[in-house]
């Protein structure tokens, strides 16, 4: 167990070199084509005011590397229902082929399994408990260094257009945000129309969200023409299909003579009685995927129609994944297992500069803010890289050193009152805790048994080995536990305790983490 004063000030370095003042010339390892997050250390300030913990630093006179960025997000979609993941239905045609002619990421982590607290990771480059926002409703705070305040100083017109209306509450430095409901046909449309105003630059950051697969409960909100077409287009019979869905699901497999029974309860109390039933509802979210897919496509089409390639990368994920029965879970925010956690992640660029390369590396949503951020020759504040967020152009380029790093993740807080809610007080949480590699992951609970896994020989995480999970399991508990501390310190400082003070900085000048 690691001591609250040693962590502290690890957290406090992050608000070091916030400050007002635009830093002058651009570091060459900063630029796209290297992509670091390099340290920024107090004689180079960043952007931002004194209480945000992650600025960034915009060098004066650099060229960005894209005049436009594109990033689409489509909610509650697990990698393993995308065809470029292994799939056997063909959920994603179009994405396969950004992927395809693009870069792919593996084993992709989202820092939260819920909806807007995820989206402010990406938009942020912090886990939830670091930048406030931990429900969905929650705003991001005003001074959030995030990817649309990022884009707007460096000239960039930025635009949002969200498939529901709680996200604009994590879209506060945006230009323009449209909340629109139904299915992502609407935010398609909008995002058109944006791009089709008189006077529109051909510099900016469109950020475009579809909910399509969260519907896959709701029938009436599945185009039936659609799920006829993901059933036809299936090369597998139902049997086989069960099979397929179950070997990497987990789904039940009852004895002859046996009740089938999946032990989750929908809105509607309805509990998934039969193998047919089951199927129904996997037609209906691989068909909002498809559905989400052609959006997609239709709005990759208007950037060619319009000459809007060349320049243009796309970056394209999910918040987080879907229960769909595996541990008997229908959903996602109360969850960390993988299928709410791994999610697809794919850049593309239009003029064809990137790829084909699929990556095998651990990444995480928080990696997404200094990698978009040196599209622009900026860099991203802090003194700990391998705790935060680290730019993936070494993996997407394919060059220079990259250092594997755990992900880590939390669940939403479980909360009962709003007064709870607004403390953000871990012992009022029921706070779950992950912090995964490649080959294992530990869960800490407070209020409950650990929870160990051996994701190499047991990629389902059906068999908990907390009792004997030996060194590498002490090494993540401890790592786990100063990260917990380092979160939840630096959130304190940052929100509560107005900056950082001369005497802290002279503590941290003492202890070598500020020169």
């Amino acid at each position: 167990m690691i001591e609250t004063h040693r962590l502290l000030p690890l957290a406090l370095v992050w608000l070091v070199s916030c400050s007002e003042e635009r830093g002058e010339g651009a570091s060459p390892e900063a630029s796209a084509g290297a992509g670091t997050s390099a340290p920024v250390s107090a004689e180079e300030p960043v952007t931002g005011t004194a209480t945000w913990p992650l600025g960034f630093r915009l060098p004066a006179d650099v060229e960005p590397a894209y005049d436009r960025v594109v990033l689409v997000t489509i909610d509650t979609l697990r990698a393993d229902h995308v065809s470029a993941y292994g799939y056997r239905r063909p959920t994603s045609p179009f994405l396969d082929s950004l992927a395809a002619s693009g870069v792919l990421f593996e084993q992709a982590m989202a820092s939260v399994s819920h909806t807007a607290p995820s989206h402010a990771s990406i938009l942020t480059g912090l886990p939830p408990v670091a930048h406030g926002v931990l429900h969905n409703g929650d705003k991001l705070d005003p001074s959030a260094q995030d990817l649309g305040r990022l884009f707007r100083e460096a000239g960039f017109e930025t635009g949002a257009f969200l498939n529901t209306s709680f996200l604009s509450s994590v879209a506060t430095t945006f230009d323009v945000k449209e909340s629109l409901p139904e299915l992502s046909d609407t935010v398609v449309d909008a995002a058109l129309a944006w791009l089709d105003e008189a006077g529109r630059s051909e510099r900016f950051f469109l950020w475009v969200h579809s909910f399509d697969p969260h519907h896959w409960t709701t029938p009436k909100n599945t185009p039936q023409d659609l799920v006829d077409e993901i059933r036809e287009q299936t090369d597998l019979d139902d049997d086989a299909l069960y099979d397929h869905l179950a070997s990497f699901m987990g789904l039940p497999d009852p004895a002859p003579g046996e009740r089938y029974r999946i032990p989750w309860v929908s809105k509607t109390k309805r509990r998934v009685s039969s193998r047919r039933e089951y199927l129904d509802l996997a037609d209906a979210y691989d068909a909002l995927i498809l559905h989400a897919d052609r959006q997609l496509e239709r709005l990759y089409r208007a950037f060619e129609e319009r000459g809007l390639g060349g320049r243009t990368l796309w970056i394209v994920t999910s918040d987080h994944g879907e229960g769909m029965g595996s541990h008997g879970v229908l959903g996602h925010g109360g969850y960390v297992y993988q299928e709410q956690l791994r999610v697809p992640l794919v850049v593309h660029a239009m003029d064809d500069s990137l790829g084909p390369r699929r990556v095998p590396e651990l990444v995480q949503h928080v990696d997404l803010f200094p990698t978009i951020a040196a599209t622009l020759g900026a860099r991203t504040g802090g003194v700990e890289p391998a705790r935060m967020g680290t730019s993936l152009w070494p993996l997407i380029e394919g060059t220079g050193a990259w250092v594997a790093r755990p992900a880590f993740s939390h669940r939403r807080p479980q909360t009962v009152t709003v007064e709870e809610m607004k403390l953000h007080d871990e012992e009022s949480w029921n706070a779950v805790w992950v912090l995964q590699t490649l080959d294992a992951k530990y869960v800490l609970r407070r209020a409950d048994e650990d929870e160990f896994y051996d994701l190499a020989a047991d990629p389902l995480e059906l068999e908990n080995l907390a009792d004997a999970s030996g060194e590498v399991g002490a090494e993540l508990a401890e790592d786990l536990d100063e990260r917990i501390r380092l979160y939840l310190a630096l959130r304190r400082e940052a929100f509560e305790g107005g900056g950082v003070s001369e005497e802290v900085l002279e503590e941290l000048r003492a202890l070598g983490y500020v020169e």
